[in-house]
């Protein structure tokens, strides 16, 4: 559920069938005052790229192989957009090697409707690949413009493009032990995938 009350609805846009793509609301600053305590909730960040600033996040520690880890950063409008500018939020899973195993991008608040002051919480969670090895994994973010593919740079160093937010763990996948199965049923559901039984 959001922390936002229904009176803040702005705009609500449909997703697939039957849900909901985002939300999107609008706060005074005595509002924004209020969820303040929300927003700090979540690790400090107060990194600027481009337009937009980084407040906080709030990041799961541990994930299975082809689970989500769940990815939640408060950020805010800082500047007017450029005109014709269409921001996305990216978030990756690497290995100590450098190596992409799980990520995100997201962001259905068209970005010709920020203001300067909006606040957003947005979900970022990534997909974590099936085959993802048990380990510490980094996770980092950024923005970039989906017309153009250019990510947002930092605003203290232009060559700084993404923001290392901590790590988490992917743990082992537990094997099944067919054995403990107590209503065997062997059935070929399709795409390679057999359902034995619960």
């Amino acid at each position: 559920a959001s922390i936002f009350f229904e009176q803040y609805k702005v705009k609500e846009v449909e997703g697939p069938p039957g849900k909901t793509a985002f939300v999107a609301y609008r706060l005074s600053q005595s509002d924004i005052q209020g969820l303040t305590k929300t927003i700090n909730a979540g690790t400090p960040l107060n990194k600027r790229f481009g337009s937009i600033e980084l407040l906080s996040f709030k990041a799961g520690s541990q994930v299975k192989p082809g689970d989500k880890l769940p990815l939640t950063v408060a950020w805010r409008v800082v500047d007017t957009p450029p005109n014709n500018a269409d921001y996305a939020f990216f978030s990756h899973l690497i290995d100590v090697n450098g190596r992409m195993w799980g990520q995100g991008d997201a962001n259905e608040f068209r970005t010709e409707e920020w203001k300067p002051g909006d606040i957003v919480l947005g979900n970022y969670s990534m997909d974590v690949e099936s085959d993802a090895p048990p380990g510490k994994y980094i996770i980092d973010v950024g923005a970039y413009d989906r017309n153009t593919g250019v990510r947002l740079s930092s605003a203290e160093n232009s060559k700084d493009d993404q923001l290392i937010l901590g790590s988490a763990k992917v743990s082992e996948a537990k094997a099944i032990d067919i054995e403990k199965i107590q209503a065997r049923q062997l059935a070929n559901v399709g795409d390679g995938i057999e359902f034995l039984g619960y």
